[in-house]
C-alpha cells in the first residue's frame, strides 16, 4: 500500500512511515516519512545549538568537570577494545585528505581557532592534549606528514634539536620566528650540497648492520652542523649562537657513518679549534 508524505509530496509505501498502533489494536501510519522526519530533526538541533551554543557549551563544561575520570577511563576501554579498527579508519580518513587544498584552508582555519582556546584555556587544553585518543591520533597524523612530507619532516627535525638542546624550555615557540630563512630554503640549500647517492628518501641515522662501505644504496645521510651545537650552545632562540649554529652556511647533508665517528674522535671539534 501507498502512501503521499505531506512534507515532501512523494508517494512511498508505508514502510517509509512511522507505524502506530492505538489502545484498541488499530494501526495507522504517519503522514511524514522517517526521511522528512530524519531531515527535520537534523535541522532543529542544528539551530537549537545556534540559539543555544552558550547554555549546551556551558551544560556540557559542568558535566565534564564533574565526570572527568569516568569518560577518561570509558574513553581508554572503548579504544582498548576497538583498537584495531581505530587506527585503520583513521588511518584511511588522514591519507584521503592529506594534501588537498580543502584540507590546507580546513587546517589553517584550525590552527586559528585552536590557539585561541588553548590562549584562553591554558589548563583545560593541556589535559585534553594528554587524553589516549588525542595523542594517538596527534602521532598518527605525525608519522603520515613526516613520511611524505619532505619540508614538515625537516621542520620537525630542527624543532626537536633544539627543544633537546634547550631542555625543554623552547615553550612552544615555533623556530620559523628565530630562523633567517624559510624551510623551503633549508631544504634547497641542502638539496645543493647533496652528494650523487644522497635524496630525501635515505635521510637517516646510521644502522651498522645495514651498512655496507661497498654499497651507496644501504647508506644514509645526517642534517649536521659543521660547527657543532656543542661548540655553539645557547640557553634561547635569542642568543647569537643559536644564529650561528643554525645559520645555512653551518649546515650540510653528511654521511651519517662518518658522522659518527667524526663525533666520536672529535675531529670537527679539533677543526674548529
Amino acid at each position: 500500500m501507498m502512501k503521499t508524505c505531506k512534507k515532501c509530496g512523494v508517494e512511498k509505501e508505508k514502510s517509509f512511515f512511522r507505524k502506530r498502533v492505538k489502545p484498541n489494536g488499530k494501526v495507522y501510519y504517519g503522514n511524514t516519512c522517517r526521511q522528512c522526519i530524519s531531515f527535520s530533526n537534523k535541522e532543529y538541533k542544528k539551530q537549537y545549538y545556534i540559539d543555544n551554543k552558550e547554555y549546551i557549551n556551558n551544560k556540557n563544561a559542568v558535566y565534564y568537570e564533574n565526570n572527568k575520570e569516568k569518560l577518561i577511563e570509558e574513553n581508554k576501554k572503548y579504544y582498548e577494545n576497538n583498537k584495531e579498527k581505530i587506527l585503520e579508519e583513521e588511518k584511511l580518513w588522514l591519507e584521503s585528505i592529506n594534501g588537498t587544498k580543502e584540507y590546507t584552508e580546513y587546517r589553517e582555519k584550525c590552527n586559528i581557532s585552536n590557539k585561541k582556546y588553548r590562549d584562553e584555556n591554558k589548563e583545560k587544553a593541556k589535559e585534553y592534549q594528554q587524553l589516549p585518543h588525542v595523542r594517538r591520533k596527534k602521532t598518527l597524523y605525525t608519522n603520515i606528514r613526516r613520511r611524505e612530507d619532505v619540508a614538515f619532516k625537516l621542520r620537525s627535525s630542527v624543532s626537536r634539536s633544539v627543544h633537546i638542546v634547550l631542555k625543554g624550555e623552547k615553550n612552544n615557540l615555533s623556530i620559523l620566528n628565530y630562523l633567517p630563512y624559510t624551510i623551503d630554503e633549508l631544504k634547497q640549500h641542502l638539496e645543493s650540497l647533496f652528494e650523487h647517492w644522497m635524496n630525501w628518501e635515505n635521510w637517516g641515522v646510521y644502522n651498522p648492520k645495514a651498512w655496507d662501505d661497498n654499497n651507496t644504496d644501504t647508506w644514509k645521510w645526517n642534517l649536521d652542523h659543521i660547527i657543532p651545537q656543542s661548540d655553539l650552545l645557547y640557553t634561547s632562540m635569542e642568543d647569537e649562537n643559536f644564529q650561528k649554529c643554525w645559520a645555512l652556511e653551518n649546515l650540510r647533508p653528511y654521511n651519517a657513518k662518518q658522522n659518527i665517528i667524526d663525533g666520536a674522535s672529535k675531529t670537527r671539534h679539533k677543526k674548529a679549534a
